[in-house]
């Protein structure tokens, strides 16, 4: 079908964890459409609001592949 990722949250990060994750370039937000994507092709601006509206839930490490 496809190899969008449309999966729930498992553990929500905390803020110390998320800001880690993401100097790392190992995190993933969740967009409005519902499809995970790696931070960096993301808008930083849609990053920085989710982070100042603490919707921590919508962060989550990139998983690991195989």
């Amino acid at each position: 079908m496809t190899d969008v990722d449309f999966a729930p949250v498992t553990k929500v990060l905390s803020p110390k964890k998320i800001i880690k994750l993401r100097e790392k370039k190992k995190l993933e937000v969740r967009l409005p459409s519902g499809i995970w994507t790696n931070c960096t092709k993301c808008v930083a601006s849609y990053v920085e609001d989710m982070l100042e509206s603490e919707n921590y839930h919508l962060f989550r490490k990139t998983p690991k592949k195989g």
